[in-house]
């Protein structure tokens, strides 16, 4: 059995969303490969079985160590190795904006060199990868599902607040698709023309009472889920916010899109000599 062991020393790094990936491009390789993820260094929940983690040490699992990128590459693969030390182990960064990948290269390249590990590349940040559904955004804000809560599973790609005056409603929300539209409970003229746009649900704040009812009423037309808070504007952004940073992965329709990044970005040639021995 070849083993190849997915860690990180902090939760919401990218672990399940790389495995998948990898997953993905060594079966169309017809390849049978057994992916563990592993966070360290927090809550004894968080770390594998004794019994899957003697059998990485007895297969002598290739490591793969997943660190976001904060700007820079502050990385500690010892903490992530956790003893794994003597299997051959390699550094993705993850996360990384766009306008930093030559820069997060550079770093982990001299950086790994320096800790004696192979550098596999560096992934950058997808939104499409990493998304909140409708039903999280209502559980994170603890808000109410109003209607269409079998919507609830669509992802959100854009998060919009409402726009400075009502002529410009239609037009400013037509800026942004698959959004979810943060607005007062008692603003149904802002929520009526976010429902004209493309819609994945509609946030109201500072009430969990319906809104009126041509809002719900065309909300149940487009099928678009309505989720009231008692949560202020602020106060649910900044929390959506935070959801964000720790979004989990989904794998529905994001597998192939993790794959193409990783054979874009990864050195796949090191990672499919490793998946072979």
């Amino acid at each position: 059995m070849i083993a190849l062991l997915i860690v990180s020393a902090e939760a919401g790094a990218g672990k399940t969303a790389i495995g998948a990936g990898l997953g993905k491009r060594f079966e169309s390789q017809g390849k049978s490969v057994t992916i563990e993820e592993r966070t360290l260094g927090a809550t004894p929940e968080d770390a594998p079985s004794k019994a899957v983690y003697d059998a990485a040490l007895d297969a002598k699992a290739k490591v793969i160590i997943v660190a976001p990128y904060a700007g820079r590459p502050a990385l500690k693969p010892a903490a992530s190795l956790n003893g794994f030390q003597d299997n051959p182990a390699g550094l993705v960064i993850n996360k990384v904006p766009l306008s930093q990948l030559n820069r997060a290269r550079e770093e982990a390249a001299v950086f790994c060199e320096k800790a004696g590990i192979k550098f596999l590349g560096a992934l950058p940040e997808d939104r499409a990868v990493a998304a909140l559904t409708a039903g999280e955004v209502a559980q994170g804000i603890g808000g109410s599902v109003l209607n269409a809560a079998e919507k609830t599973d669509a992802l959100i790609e854009n998060i919009m607040l409402g726009a400075l005056v009502v002529d410009s409603g239609p037009d400013y929300f037509g800026r942004k698709e698959n959004k979810a539209a943060v607005l007062r409970n008692d603003r149904a003229d802002m929520q009526l023309a976010a429902l004209e746009t493309s819609m994945r649900c509609l946030v109201l704040s500072g009430s969990r009472t319906p809104p009126i009812s041509n809002v719900m009423i065309k909300a149940n037309r487009k099928g678009v889920p309505v989720i009231a808070s008692e949560k202020g504007t602020e106060e649910i952004i900044n929390a959506i916010e935070d959801m964000l940073d720790k979004a989990r992965f989904h794998p529905a329709g994001k597998i192939d899109r993790v794959a193409a990044l990783i054979q874009q970005y990864l050195n796949v040639k090191i990672i499919d000599e490793w998946a072979v021995g």
